[in-house]
């Protein structure tokens, strides 16, 4: 029940931030009077086409208990706030064996693959007496898990922030992601929800093109 409740609770962060930073941005850009840092078109960071984050955290399973994940992916910017990418995650499943999911089990290997769109706000923050960049966004995705020797389907919502460093090259990401899927139980299968956090760097590939 505990880890059900941290899971909603996760969900209902990750809605909560989407209703409130929308309204809120829209209606400062109607106003005309938002700052250089929160407008795409006139920001300071560099525009790229193609992006590679290496993002490592933790693992928060429903059944399944805590343990790491390690994962990349391949994004396309399809504009400054829309991103389709691909996603690949590992992980190393912990569990009760004598439980009706651990007896089931056949391999503690975990891999996590698919696709996922992503929906970014334009954000900023002080930092001492600079002022950094950052995209708040959302995402949403689908793909498949394979566990116990066996794919299963799998869909993912979620949303993090992506910290802009100054260098074209180079950005830091938080995120968090509420995984959906099902697990193999010795009396067949049962829904699964998993949380995930992550955080690592991501690298923006070449040519860089910087707003007017």
């Amino acid at each position: 029940m505990a880890r059900q409740a941290r899971h909603v609770q996760t969900s209902l962060f990750i809605l909560t931030l989407i209703t409130l930073l929308a309204p809120l941005t829209s209606s400062a850009l109607e106003e005309g009077e938002i700052p250089a840092e929160l407008d795409f078109d006139r920001r300071g960071a560099a525009v790229t086409r193609f992006e590679i984050p290496l993002l490592g955290g933790e693992y928060f399973g429903d059944k399944m208990d805590h343990s790491f994940i390690v994962g990349s992916g391949l994004y396309v910017h399809l504009t400054d706030a829309l991103s389709l990418g691909a996603d690949f995650g590992y992980s190393r499943v912990n569990y009760d064996p004598k439980g009706e999911f651990g007896s089931a089990v056949t391999d503690n290997n975990l891999y996590l693959t698919g696709g996922t769109f992503k929906i970014a706000l334009p954000g900023a923050y002080r930092s001492g007496k600079k002022i950094r960049e950052v995209d708040f966004y959302t995402l949403i995705g689908g793909g498949a898990i394979r566990i116990s020797n066996s794919f299963r389907g799998a869909g993912t919502i979620g949303g993090g922030m992506k910290i802009y460093t100054g260098a074209p090259w180079f950005s830091f990401i938080t995120e968090v992601r509420e995984y959906f899927f099902t697990v193999p139980t010795a009396s067949g299968s049962a829904f699964e929800t998993d949380m995930v956090l992550l955080l690592g760097p991501s690298f923006l590939i070449p040519p860089w093109v910087n707003h007017p």
